[in-house]
């Protein structure tokens, strides 16, 4: 007679936003994510609600091991099959990006916790003032005892004071993600520069004026810049930016390299070989920050100083176009040591916070 082991059941995560894939930052917390389920949930399949599970962005699906299932097939019955469910809500969950596009999100916690299913809604971002219908919604998850955890420690104050009801503080879970292959070309382009003595900046444009940027690259004679898209989706145009930044150089073409969109992975890996990076996308930061690399960023959104309390480095946020400021800034982040030291003395604690997302032993 032959005996089958049953298979566990899935875990589903619910990923930021319906605009993904193609948002760097979204990337990194779901393949950390699954990262972590892999190595805490044993041999249970992962699967991933995708509202467009055709979109070619989804290149990843297959060779990470996981099932695309469509968003909008997900109601209580089909989410009584799983074993948890999460949504990783990041900037989206708090309504910052619509009210009810976060609200049709947190429908599918409560029918999940409604079919008795772990449910949690983590790794996310809390705003000052955040919409009525929102906190409301946040207060129905305790009572039906959905799992709160932001991942800083400002969004949880704001959070406790506004709602009222008891969540966790988790780092963000990106900062587990492992690092990927970084094509050949760009670590000898990054080595020649090295070898003649010039420190290695990334820089991601989101969020700066062009001629701050050009001002601040021209002006360098000692130092090699790499332009890094983060995200691709048709709404953020951020190789469009990169490109109307390098119409603006007088710089020696040879000092900078505007590169693809890399996936998450490498380019986790990439900001290992930089001296800094300058950035408008949090998650470039999260990335730096995870390869004790400082990173410099602009910040136009409250999310940024969460994170950078995380490391005591608040000083390394720009908050406003001022380019003596910004210049001023990189001149002292590539000769003080300093600062990766302090990156290192906390980057241990931070990781070990971000275990706690998932809430398996």
């Amino acid at each position: 007679m032959w005996f089958f082991k049953k298979r566990k059941p899935a875990f589903l995560i619910i990923p930021p936003s319906p605009r993904f894939p193609g948002s760097g930052g979204d990337e990194a917390i779901v393949l950390s994510a699954m990262d972590l389920l892999k190595m805490k949930g044993g041999a249970a399949e992962i699967h991933l609600a995708a509202a467009e599970p055709a979109h070619p962005g989804w290149h990843f699906a297959a060779a990470e091991k996981i099932r695309l299932i469509r968003l909008a097939s997900l109601n209580a019955a089909t989410l009584r099959k799983y074993q948890r469910v999460y949504w990783f809500g990041a900037d989206t969950a708090d309504g910052a990006f619509g009210v009810q596009g976060a609200l049709d999100r947190c429908a599918y916690l409560n029918a999940a916790a409604a079919a008795g299913v772990p449910a949690k809604l983590t790794n996310f971002s809390f705003r000052e003032k955040v919409e009525a219908p929102i906190l409301q919604q946040m207060r129905r998850f305790y009572e039906q005892g959905v799992s709160l955890s932001l991942r800083d420690k400002l969004s949880l104050d704001r959070f406790s004071k506004a709602v009222g009801v008891p969540a966790d503080f988790a780092a963000d879970i990106a900062f587990l993600l492992k690092p990927g292959p970084v094509p050949v070309n760009i670590l000898r382009w990054i080595e020649n520069h090295k070898k003649q003595g010039r420190k290695v900046v990334g820089i991601n444009p989101h969020g700066f004026a062009p001629a701050l940027l050009a001002g601040l690259i021209n002006a360098s004679t000692q130092t090699a810049f790499i332009f890094i898209p983060h995200d691709n989706r048709k709404n953020y145009d951020e190789a469009g930016l990169i490109k109307t930044l390098c119409g603006r150089l007088t710089l020696n073409p040879d000092y900078f390299l505007a590169l693809e969109f890399l996936n998450a992975r490498a380019l986790r890996g990439l900001c290992a070989h930089l001296d800094m990076v300058i950035t408008g996308r949090m998650h470039l930061a999260v990335a730096a920050f995870s390869q004790w690399v400082p990173p410099v960023g602009r910040e136009y959104n409250a999310k940024f100083r969460g994170l950078y309390q995380l490391f005591g480095a608040e000083e390394l946020l720009l908050l406003n176009e001022n380019p003596n400021a910004l210049q001023d800034l990189m001149s002292k982040v590539l000769t003080d040591a300093g600062f990766k030291i302090k990156i290192a003395a906390r980057l241990d604690e931070v990781k070990a916070s971000a275990l706690n997302h998932l809430d398996l032993p």
